[in-house]
């Protein structure tokens, strides 16, 4: 497949999936509405709005790869994508702790030398004891 129409197709993916954001969100908001307005008035019943299905993916998509460079330097050919448009190989890296404890941790163990932090101690492994 051209680099071009594989350009192409990456581009109708994103813009698909961000309709679909675009229709859940729409549906959502329908469902909200109906259940504050059983709320307001619970002797009534409650009704589920209906939402229109959203459309099936186009069999265009079934062609398109993932094609994050290897470390070959070939293309990944997964196809198995997430919505970002890679497989799960090449999804994107870690995003870091959220929390302060989890920053907290980060930050202890890159001050530390890796045979301290090593968990293994026990199995012979890492830091030697004192003893020998």
């Amino acid at each position: 497949m051209a680099s071009d129409e594989m350009d192409r197709l990456r581009i109708a993916w994103r813009r698909y999936w961000r309709a679909s954001d675009q229709w859940r969100k729409r549906c959502d908001a329908l469902r909200e509405a109906a259940r504050l307005a059983w709320l307001a008035n619970p002797s009534l019943r409650f009704v589920e709005p209906i939402c229109q299905p959203f459309s099936r993916m186009p069999a265009e998509f079934q062609r398109l790869i993932c094609g994050a460079r290897t470390r070959t330097g070939t293309p990944c050919k997964r196809r198995d994508l997430y919505r970002s448009g890679r497989c799960k190989l090449h999804g994107g890296l870690s995003t870091g702790p959220k929390t302060l404890e989890g920053k907290a941790r980060s930050a202890t163990n890159a001050g530390q030398i890796k045979a301290e932090r090593t968990p293994c101690e026990g199995q012979g492994y890492g830091k030697v004891a004192a003893g020998n």
